[in-house]
């Protein structure tokens, strides 16, 4: 699946406390693919997450985590190729980012929690995940979690062992030129590093 172009595009921030990856098309409302069957789930938790899917319906699910900064957006270039393969992309706006308001205090326990409630609100039995940069971290978690439910992990151009820099707040002046709804996100971004290192989800 050619999935080079995932980062072509425009970013913007949304609502405050979000951060959304957008084309010029997504922001007059004639986008097609990138909105075709988006929703927001209110998962029985309470929490509220963006979701689109694109390939075949019918098709071998594949959980989608998007990078940092993005949104479930950045997937609808593999629609046509996912349809060909048969598999069904659902792709989903992380805390943050997109049409999923931001979880403050957020820890990679509980938001693994809410990534498996996600998967049961979807009722998907056995699939599969992908985790592009930023998102790969979690889609780590997320497989070790559900571990007899996954078919299969992969990762394109994961995140690095963030616990190791010494200097963290580079990563917050990186994500600031993105927007306020960044910086909750690389703060978790450290979370993970460091648990990631010292314990299994």
């Amino acid at each position: 699946m050619a999935l080079g172009n995932l980062y072509n595009g425009n970013w913007g921030v949304a609502d405050r406390g979000t951060l959304c990856h957008f084309r010029k098309n997504d922001m007059d409302g004639s986008a097609q693919v990138s909105n075709r069957n988006a929703r927001v789930l209110r998962l029985p938790s309470g929490r509220r997450i963006g979701v689109t899917e694109f390939g075949d319906p019918a098709g071998l699910p594949v959980l989608a985590f998007h990078g940092a900064p993005a949104s479930r957006s950045m997937f609808d270039v593999t629609d046509q190729d996912a349809q060909r393969l048969g598999l069904r992309i659902i792709a989903f706006d992380r805390p943050g980012y997109g049409l999923s308001p931001l979880d403050y205090g957020a820890t990679l326990e509980r938001r693994t929690q809410a990534f498996a409630e996600l998967a049961g609100a979807l009722e998907l039995e056995r699939f599969s995940i992908i985790g592009v940069s930023g998102g790969g971290p979690y889609a780590v978690a997320l497989a070790a979690r559900l571990r007899d439910r996954i078919a299969a992990l992969a990762l394109i151009s994961p995140l690095g062992p963030v616990a190791e820099i010494s200097e963290p707040h580079h990563i917050f002046q990186t994500h600031a030129q993105a927007g306020d709804g960044a910086h909750g996100e690389a703060a978790s971004h450290v979370q993970i590093g460091r648990a990631s290192c010292r314990e299994r989800v």
